[in-house]
């Protein structure tokens, strides 16, 4: 694609709120709409991607200004980029979603029908964010060297 600046929507679902949200953040910002494809329905449309590999698939959201996603692996690699992420939980499986989110304190970023205002949504503050990335990765790491310690068969 040839944009500089673009919203990346990269949902895993069909889900009207994720449209309306996408819209309205073009609206706001002036920004084209660039959607991840899994549907063959979609191969041949304007500005969408259909099922790329999963460099390219990064690419897309280290260079977004925006994304809006309804899946894990999105709401992770968006926060690991320090992205302004949207999440619409999806109707199953959304465990991992909703943790991730509540340890990063980043709930505020979920998008519900009743609060699609956009505007108002304070950015992540990724300073307070990274630092609790590393306060995780340091107790996982611990418990993996106490686990790989122990002689448990």
């Amino acid at each position: 694609f040839l944009y500089k600046k673009y919203i990346l929507v990269f949902a895993l679902n069909k889900n009207p709120l994720i449209d309306a949200s996408a819209t309205k953040i073009s609206e706001l910002f002036g920004l084209p709409i660039i959607r991840v494809s899994f549907s063959m329905k979609d191969m041949f449309k304007k500005n969408h991607i259909y099922m790329p590999a999963v460099g390219y698939l990064l690419s897309y959201i280290d260079n977004a200004e925006f994304i809006l996603t309804d899946s894990f692996h999105g709401t992770a690699f968006s926060i690991n980029f320090e992205k302004q992420v949207f999440v619409v939980y999806p109707e199953h499986h959304n465990t991992r979603l909703k943790s991730i989110l509540q340890i990063t304190e980043c709930l505020h970023r979920v998008l519900t029908p009743d609060d699609i205002d956009i505007a108002n949504i304070r950015p992540i503050d990724y300073i307070k964010v990274n630092e609790t990335i590393l306060k995780e990765r340091k107790r996982s790491f611990e418990f993996l060297e106490r686990a790989c310690q122990s002689e448990v068969l």
